[in-house]
């Protein structure tokens, strides 16, 4: 089974060290998956609480998407570092039954 995982995972490690210039072995949709999720708009206490946002829509995220000549690889790790320096923050935001 290990080596199953190796022979799926060393080629796209492969790729992603060549196409990013970075050692990511499972990609860059960490960073964006947390920060569409752990956010202050999804954070709100309405109806929408704990849905998805889309990162580059949102004003808190805004100057990533928007700054010339960053990488997938630095948007993704500020993306990842601000979502859960958010999520240690406010950390009952979602503890709490949602609806």
């Amino acid at each position: 089974m290990l080596a199953t995982f190796a022979v799926a995972l060393v080629p796209w490690t492969a790729r992603n060290l060549g196409a990013l210039d970075a050692l990511r072995p499972f990609g860059t949709q960490s960073g964006y998956t947390l920060a569409s999720q752990w956010n202050s708009e999804a954070a709100q206490n309405n109806s929408f609480r704990a849905v998805t946002r889309n990162p580059p829509q949102m004003p808190e995220f805004a100057d990533l998407f928007r700054r010339p000549g960053i990488s997938e690889v630095d948007v993704e790790a500020q993306l990842r570092k601000r979502a859960l320096r958010f999520a240690a923050t406010d950390l009952t935001t979602f503890s709490l039954p949602c609806g």
